[in-house]
């Protein structure tokens, strides 16, 4: 079944969204975190940021889709990974290796078509990446209503093997 996340007016401490994890084996080398999506977003409501975090909001590896592109979080900053398309139902399937330090990510289908292979994970997800409770966050950064949604379906967090 979908669940669709809306662009709403609340506070900045209630507009997000998470599916937050069973807990996974300690010492697990690497998870995987994957899911149908449809995006409908509008430029006038600003951008949805979408991250691999603690079950504390706490990020490891993120990106934002705004004004019909999909930028990487790089530390701070974000870099230009590809267009973003509204309208089509694409499959996302992320890849954090807590051993290396990386996460890699594929987005596929519904005219989007980005791959990311061994990115650095964000400055603050060092920390964050032994997370007991791997976890899936949405956010609209800007508040007020608008007609932007993000549409998921077949959420999964899951222990992966990456010898």
């Amino acid at each position: 079944k979908w669940v669709s996340y809306r662009k709403s007016e609340d506070a900045n401490y209630l507009r997000y969204a998470g599916f937050i994890s069973k807990e996974i084996t300690p010492g697990e080398r690497a998870f995987t975190v994957s899911w149908n999506g449809r995006a409908n977003l509008s430029s006038a409501d600003g951008p949805l940021e979408i991250w691999v975090g603690s079950s504390h909001f706490a990020p490891i590896c993120g990106f934002r889709i705004e004004d019909g592109r999909m930028l990487w979080q790089t530390g701070g900053d974000h870099s230009d990974a590809g267009a973003f398309t509204n309208g089509g139902v694409h499959t996302v399937i992320w890849t954090i290796d807590r051993n290396a330090n990386t996460c890699s990510i594929g987005i596929n289908g519904g005219g989007v078509n980005i791959s990311l292979g061994s990115q650095p994970v964000t400055g603050t997800g060092l920390s964050n990446i032994d997370t007991a409770r791997p976890s899936l966050w949405l956010w609209f950064s800007e508040g007020g209503v608008g007609a932007s949604t993000y549409d998921l379906n077949d959420i999964r967090i899951a222990e992966t093997d990456r010898e």
